[in-house]
């Protein structure tokens, strides 16, 4: 019998008290989290190399998983790498030093897993054979092999094209049963998939709000951003979106720019979201989220099809470990929904 089959994208629940009426809400004009100086006095990382290890990073492998630390991360493995930089102070990801430092331990991971049994599933497969569901992993654009221009917002929905119209062609997959699972900055792209291909019975994407909307609306959010929990300067990584000759002149230039990339990624200015047919969608987002805040996935409640929404309070960007069991019930349920309808049709 064909197996359902979950897409993951490759940086959440529903009683929520907010202090802004709905149109501050809607103009993403003040956030939930506080201003600049609020976030920044929570989180004390940037520029300093032995806060982030030991404050931030090291604390996160006890909660297993917790962003950005995954289901197999060890910190054996990390702590040595941390301990150099610390120990020479480089204190910015950006330096070129920086990769340097995890050679060493990356190229003994490699030499271990080629000597180690070869094995077709890891904790993360398990866990969704567990559940009944086959899992593709796609590289969001600008990372990886991924083919999608990340300059181009439409360019992702050619490549999600591509991968429904493989999955149609394997006979142990049921193509009518599809969901994606867009976790950070995935939550955007999978949620492109929801009004776009609607052609497959139930593309139901879920994840954080990631930069649907609020997140794009001048620099006030990417200020705030900048000195919340991210490990290094968010809008400096944004802005592989625009040319430039160095980093920094990037950087001015993107922040300089977020009103005309707001009017070309936004799925409310671009109109995405109020496509009549969209699929299903689960938004899940961390209250206190100062990577993308959770009025990003309130805006969208405005817009479109009936969402469903969970908000979570007390959890680190993007919500886990709470937010995989809400997706997982959530998902069984729309799977019985549409093996329903579909036992209905035969």
């Amino acid at each position: 019998m064909p197996i359902s089959i979950l897409a993951v994208l490759v940086a959440i629940f529903v009683s929520f008290s907010c202090c802004q009426n709905d149109s501050e809400a809607s103009s993403c004009t003040s956030f939930h989290v506080g201003n600049k100086s609020e976030v920044a006095s929570q989180y004390h990382h940037h520029n300093n190399i032995s806060a982030f290890w030991n404050d931030l990073l090291k604390p996160r492998f006890a909660l297993g998983p917790a962003y950005p630390i995954n289901y197999e991360a060890n910190t054996s493995d990390f702590s040595p790498i941390f301990d150099s930089l610390i120990r020479k102070n480089i204190t910015s990801a950006f330096d070129e030093r920086w990769p340097l430092e995890f050679l060493p331990t990356l190229n003994a991971l490699i030499s271990s897993a080629n000597a180690a049994p070869i094995t077709n599933a890891s904790l993360a497969s398990n866990l969704y054979l567990r559940n009944g569901y086959a899992h593709l992993i796609v590289e969001i654009p600008g990372t990886g092999a991924s083919p999608a221009l990340p300059r181009d917002p439409a360019s992702p929905d050619r490549v999600w094209t591509s991968v429904l119209d493989w999955i149609a062609t394997q006979p142990s997959l049921d193509s009518r049963k599809v969901v994606f699972w867009g976790v950070s900055t995935g939550g955007y792209y999978g949620m492109r998939v929801s009004p776009t291909r609607i052609a497959i019975a139930s593309s139901a994407p879920s994840g954080n709000g990631g930069w649907s909307h609020c997140t794009l609306t001048g620099k006030k959010w990417m200020h705030i951003a900048d000195a919340g929990e991210y490990p290094t300067s968010l809008s400096t990584n944004f802005c592989v979106k625009i040319p430039g000759t160095t980093l920094e002149a990037r950087r001015t230039r993107f922040l300089d720019d977020l009103p005309r990339l707001k009017s070309r990624f936004s799925l409310v200015d671009s109109g995405v979201l109020e496509e009549a047919d969209s699929a299903p969608l689960l938004l899940v987002n961390w209250i206190e989220d100062t990577i993308f805040q959770v009025e990003d996935s309130m805006v969208l409640l405005e817009f479109g099809r009936l969402k469903s929404a969970r908000f979570v309070r007390g959890a680190h960007h993007p919500g886990e470990p709470a937010a995989t069991p809400v997706i997982f019930r959530w998902t069984e349920n729309l799977m019985a929904s549409v093996s329903q309808c579909l036992c209905m049709v035969c």
